[in-house]
């Protein structure tokens, strides 16, 4: 692998391990009931590209659980190259084992037959909402984002009861749009670390905010239909977002409504913001939707 190109990973990782560290002793406080009586830990990663996080997540787990024997990671990256950036460069920093998936979540989870993980956590993940646009006009790149918001709920089978879910985020929209799938999908009741900078609500950087919970005894329940209308929720937002676009279109661009236009870009782009799965996310699309075209009339 290029010299230089390992120098940008090295110097991504130094440059936010700070952040990270912080984020992580927020969300894991010293002696964490769930890890109190663990001796060994199996992790899945989720969206886990060279895994910046790995050194301080290790230092911090050797802290709060420092009885711990034994970690194994399990890395879900379609990406090979990246996986292969951490496994050569990276994985010996802390002693642990590790099963690299280079596969979707999807695929992940529909063949996954082995032991059930104690924890699992998400590295930056893909849940804002423009990418879902960008995935239902077709771009291939983004399509992954729509499999992975659908999986979610199936993450129930393959974790261990009270499990730990931990997240870290680069925009507080990004962690709101994965803490109302997580609540949606696994029930969970997260407590969430965000920035006061109202400048990260759109982006913060890596390791700017996070989110911690416990898996849900309930989070087995109605899998199917969950992720249905997890799947189904999308599906409104492209074409709520569309039929907004067209009212703008058909009113907005007369000169006689200049002065609504304003009003009819923040409608559509609260639904960009307010997107929710679920029965409150429709309530809300079919608000805002209601409002821009009382403004037509």
């Amino acid at each position: 692998m290029n010299n230089l190109i390992i120098k940008k990973f090295s110097d991504y990782r130094d440059k936010f391990a700070s952040k990270a560290t912080h984020l992580f002793a927020q969300l894991l406080p010293d002696k964490h009931t769930s890890l109190r009586d663990k001796t060994m830990l199996r992790i899945l990663v989720v969206a886990a590209g060279t895994f910046p996080g790995f050194k301080p997540l290790m230092q911090r787990l050797m802290q709060v659980a420092p009885q711990l024997t034994k970690i194994h990671f399990t890395l879900v990256e379609p990406v090979q190259k990246y996986t292969n950036i951490f496994m050569e460069n990276y994985a010996q920093d802390f002693k642990a084992d590790f099963l690299i998936v280079n596969k979707g979540i999807d695929e992940f989870l529909k063949n996954h037959t082995g032991s059930a993980f104690d924890m699992v956590y998400f590295e930056h993940p893909e849940t804002m909402t423009l990418p879902i646009i960008y995935a239902k006009l077709g771009w291939k790149k983004f399509r992954r984002v729509l499999t992975l918001r659908k999986s979610l709920p199936q993450l129930a089978q393959i974790l261990e009861p009270n499990a730990l879910v931990l997240a870290s985020c680069m925009s507080k929209h990004e962690l709101k749009q994965l803490n109302s799938l997580l609540i949606f999908s696994l029930n969970i009741a997260p407590q969430l670390s965000v920035s006061r900078n109202p400048l990260h609500y759109f982006y913060g950087g890596p390791f700017s905010v996070g989110l911690l919970g416990n898996l849900c005894d309930t989070a087995l329940d109605n899998l199917s239909q969950k992720m249905r209308v997890i799947e189904r929720s999308d599906n409104l937002l492209f074409v709520f977002l569309l039929l907004s676009f067209a009212i703008y279109l058909w009113k907005f661009l007369d000169p006689a409504h200049a002065g609504l236009r304003i009003i009819a870009v923040l409608l559509m782009g609260a639904q960009f913001f307010l997107h929710r799965p679920g029965m409150n996310g429709l309530v809300i699309k079919i608000g805002l939707i209601a409002i821009l075209g009382l403004l037509v009339l």
